[in-house]
C-alpha cells in the first residue's frame, strides 16, 4: 500500500472515557503511518469533548446511539449521513456487532477491527485478539494500524491530551478560581463501582490536612460525585466542590491547572496522567497491569492484599480492605514529595481577577 495516498479515515471510539484516552497513541500512529490523512472521530456525547483534546483528530461526529444498543433505524440513518463523507477506511475500536453496522452500511471500503462478537462480513480486515497476549489497552488499539499486528512496536507513543491556555483562563473566571496557591485535586468518584473507591473519610483527612496549610483543594468529578464533594468540603471545612459544575471538556482544562491529582482508578486519573500532571493513583480491586500508567509522573499506591485484584464492582467480602487500608499517611508521604510549597498570600491575584470581571 502507498502510505502517501490521501486517506479519509473514520475512527469509532470506545464508549468508556478511560478507554477513549487510550486511543490517542493509535491516532498518532495513524498520522505517522499515513503521511497524508484526515482522521474523523465518531464518538458518543460523553466522550466527544475528550477527543477535542487529541491533537491528531481533525474532525468530529457525535453519535448518540449507544454502541451496544441495536436501534436499527437510527443506525441506518446515521450510516447514510456517514456515507456522504466518502471515508476510505474505518477503524472500529469497540468489539460489539452493533458498533460495526454503521461503517458497513455506509459502504466504507476498508473496515478494520477485532473479531469481537463474530463480526465476520461486517469487517474487511479482522485482527485476532487474545487479551492474555496483549493485556495493555494502548498496545491493543495501536496494533490495528499494522496489516500484521505482530509487526507493531511493543512500545509506541504515550497517551497525551492538550489543554488550551485561553480555555483555562476562561474557566478560572467562570468558576471564580485562583491558582496563586498550589492546587490539590481530589477525584473521589469511580464510575466502575464502589470496589474502586478510596474511603471518603480518607479524602476528608487529606483535604483537611493540606487545606489548613494553605493549599487549594478542588474536588473534581461528575454530577454523580457531587454528594462526595459536598461531604468533603463540609467535614474538612475547606475546598471547592466542582463535581457536576463543569463538563468533561472543562474538567480536563481544570486538571491542567492542578499541581497534583489524587484519584481512584478512574477516567479522571488517566486524563490527569495524559495531561502530564503529577498523579497519585489508588489501586485496590484493579491493577495497572491492564492499562499501565504511562508517565514518570504517575505514582501508584496499593496494599496488594491476597484477594486483589478481583476486578469486581462490589467487594465479594464486603470490606473493601484493598482500598480502606491505603492509609492517608501513606498518601501524604507521596504528596509531600511532589508538591510545591504554598505562597503566603494570594490577594493580588484575587484583585486582578476582580478587575478583569
Amino acid at each position: 500500500m502507498d502510505h502517501s495516498t490521501k486517506e479519509n479515515i473514520l475512527v469509532i471510539t470506545p464508549s468508556w472515557v478511560g478507554d477513549c484516552i487510550m486511543i490517542q497513541p493509535f491516532l498518532a500512529l495513524l498520522k505517522n503511518h499515513f503521511t497524508s490523512c484526515k482522521i474523523t472521530i465518531l464518538a458518543p456525547p460523553w466522550t466527544i469533548d475528550l477527543t477535542h483534546h487529541m491533537i491528531d483528530a481533525d474532525d468530529f461526529i457525535e453519535c448518540s446511539i449507544p454502541w451496544k444498543k441495536w436501534q436499527i433505524k437510527q443506525r441506518w440513518k446515521m450510516a447514510q449521513e456517514i456515507k456522504k463523507h466518502h471515508f476510505t477506511r474505518a477503524y472500529i475500536l469497540p468489539k460489539s456487532i452493533q458498533s460495526a453496522l454503521i461503517p458497513f452500511w455506509a459502504k466504507i471500503p476498508i473496515r478494520i477491527g477485532f473479531l469481537g462478537k463474530l463480526r465476520y462480513g461486517l469487517l474487511t480486515h479482522i485482527h485476532p485478539l487474545n487479551p492474555g497476549d496483549m493485556p495493555c489497552v494502548v498496545a491493543r488499539f495501536s496494533s490495528l494500524v499494522y496489516d500484521d499486528p505482530s509487526s507493531a512496536p511493543e512500545e509506541g507513543p504515550l497517551p497525551k491530551l492538550f489543554s488550551l491556555e485561553n480555555n483555562r483562563r476562561r474557566l478560572l473566571q467562570k468558576l471564580s478560581l485562583f491558582t496563586s496557591q498550589p492546587v490539590i485535586a481530589l477525584c473521589p468518584d469511580a464510575e466502575f463501582g464502589p470496589s474502586k473507591e478510596w474511603p471518603i473519610e480518607h479524602f476528608i483527612q487529606i483535604a483537611s490536612y493540606y487545606g489548613i496549610r494553605g493549599y487549594q483543594i478542588w474536588i473534581l468529578g461528575s454530577e454523580k460525585a457531587q454528594a462526595y464533594g459536598d461531604q468533603i468540603v463540609q467535614e474538612a471545612d475547606t475546598g471547592i466542590n466542582l463535581c457536576g459544575k463543569a463538563t468533561l471538556n472543562e474538567i480536563i482544562d481544570l486538571l491542567g491547572l492542578c499541581n497534583i491529582v489524587i484519584s481512584n482508578d478512574s477516567d479522571l486519573m488517566y486524563a490527569s496522567i495524559a495531561l502530564n500532571r503529577p498523579t497519585i493513583a489508588l489501586y485496590g480491586s484493579s491493577t495497572p497491569d491492564r492499562t499501565p500508567l504511562f508517565a514518570q509522573n504517575a505514582h501508584t499506591i496499593s496494599v496488594n492484599l491476597p484477594c486483589s485484584p478481583c476486578f469486581r464492582r462490589q467487594c465479594p467480602f464486603k470490606h473493601t480492605n484493598c482500598m480502606a487500608q491505603i492509609s492517608p499517611a501513606l498518601v501524604k508521604e507521596k504528596i509531600d514529595e511532589l508538591l510545591p510549597k504554598p505562597k503566603k498570600d494570594n490577594k493580588q491575584e484575587r484583585q486582578n481577577l476582580e478587575q478583569d470581571n
